[in-house]
């Protein structure tokens, strides 16, 4: 069983990791400062195909210039990709270093419990951002559709820390699998708009490349540069390995419920508390560097070219 001289030397060791993330972030703002990291939100959604003005449908082509295939109407709702990596982050490593200092033994009093409801506090903050970046850049653009993934995450931090503390209080069946329901169809709920969006995006983004590649001479020439090539296939299915990272959280919890009914749980809650911090470090840290190293680096453009119906916007249909 992991000591508590373990926990806290896991947090000190995260806490210095995510530190570093959070410095090298800052660093290549600042360095590097990035121009394209900001993406507007919209909603109305409206077929990339039909003229504005008759509704009849035009699509005779590609519009090789704005991505995804669907245009919307744009509010003025802004997310800054950067400044949001930058806040979930700093919110896990000043978690880290509260559990790391363990003042009054707070922290660690608490794992003798069985239980750690400042964990859920911290994943309530950073899991809930990560989703919203990751629907995002999955091209989800609706604003309506951005804040209800937001609540929808943050509530089931709370349903987490809800089968924890039922755990912890050896409470009845229902206090145990209720909440471990409802957090588990939240999970795919949420996630289902997001697989859905990515892949029809990647579709939509690889047979287009083609077609614009054909009959778009500027295209062309931006394609064959190295940074403008089309990307490899397997890129459509980097998802899953998000989606397994997500669920992972689940499957601990999961895992705690099922050791309470045959052993004694609470006893063995430091091995529970030591996966969420290997969990938690491999998650972020794999979405702060994706990010850093490729999103930022100008591969955002697409997401701020978004096709908009809005007059005040530059990128209109081509058709038009």
């Amino acid at each position: 069983m992991a000591s508590e001289k373990i926990l806290i030397n896991s947090n000190i060791g995260a806490s210095c990791l995510h530190g570093a993330l959070l410095v090298a972030l800052l660093v290549y703002y600042f360095i590097e400062t990035p121009g394209k990291t900001s993406v507007n939100l919209f909603d109305e959604k409206r077929d990339w195909f039909t003229n504005e003005t008759s509704g009849v449908a035009s699509g005779n082509r590609a519009n090789c210039k704005c991505w995804p295939d669907v245009g919307y109407f744009s509010t003025e709702f802004e997310l800054d990709i950067f400044w949001m990596t930058v806040v979930f982050t700093g919110i896990t490593f000043l978690a880290h270093c509260f559990y790391a200092g363990n003042f009054n033994k707070i922290y660690t009093s608490y794992i003798k419990k069985g239980s750690n409801p400042f964990r859920w506090v911290e994943y309530g903050g950073s899991a809930s951002i990560m989703l919203v970046i990751l629907a995002v850049l999955a091209g989800i653009r609706n604003v309506n559709i951005v804040i209800l993934l937001f609540v929808v995450t943050f509530v089931q931090m709370l349903q987490g820390y809800l089968i924890e503390s039922a755990v912890a209080r050896d409470a009845g069946l229902l206090e145990k699998i209720v909440p471990l329901v409802c957090g588990w169809i939240l999970l795919l709920a949420s996630w289902y708009p997001i697989f859905h969006q990515w892949y029809d995006a990647m579709k939509s983004g690889f047979d287009n490349f083609d077609l614009c590649y054909d009959t778009d001479e500027d295209f062309k020439a931006r394609a064959n540069t190295e940074q403008g090539g089309k990307p490899p296939d397997f890129i459509k299915h980097l998802i899953f390995i998000v989606f397994f990272l997500f669920t992972s959280f689940g499957f601990v919890n999961l895992a705690y419920v099922i050791h309470s009914f045959v052993g004694d749980a609470k006893k063995s809650f430091a091995n529970y508390e030591l996966c969420y911090i290997v969990l938690s470090l491999i998650s972020k840290a794999l979405l702060i560097i994706w990010c850093q190293s490729s999103i930022f680096n100008g591969e955002l453009e697409w997401l701020q070219s978004n096709a908009s119906f809005d007059k005040d916007k530059e990128c209109v249909p081509l058709f038009n």
